[in-house]
């Protein structure tokens, strides 16, 4: 990984601008595919689980970084657990939004654009 305090840093750095513009946009996108009626609990939902992350990560680390389960050092297993939860519900929003209403239109739409552009 990184061998020297400047790389560190600077990845860090790196990390830091995208996690907020992360939190950023998926608020705005939220905004704009979100129903008007559930928008109120998206926005709970999306909250609590930022606000709930770091703590339920800091407990997993205090659990498993002194140990080894599978002989596997317990950081790997605290940075495998955060990443599989996320990539779980990165697949459920993209299965989701790809059967959306709103998706099949905008490839109609898409669709119809290129027919016009080849003809």
């Amino acid at each position: 990984m990184q061998n020297s305090g400047i790389a560190i840093d600077a990845v860090r750095l790196i990390d830091a601008i995208a996690i907020g513009a992360q939190l950023i946009t998926l608020d705005t996108y939220a905004s704009e595919i979100v129903p008007r009626n559930l928008r109120g609990r998206v926005f709970a939902l999306s909250f609590a689980i930022i606000q709930t992350a770091v703590p339920v990560l800091a407990l997993l680390g205090w659990l498993l970084v002194p140990c080894a389960p599978l002989h596997v050092q317990g950081w790997r297993w605290v940075m495998l657990i955060g990443g599989a939860d996320s990539f779980a519900h990165y697949q459920a929003c993209v299965l989701r939004f790809l059967s959306s209403d709103s998706f099949l239109w905008f490839r109609k739409l898409a669709a119809s654009a290129r027919q016009r552009a080849e003809s």
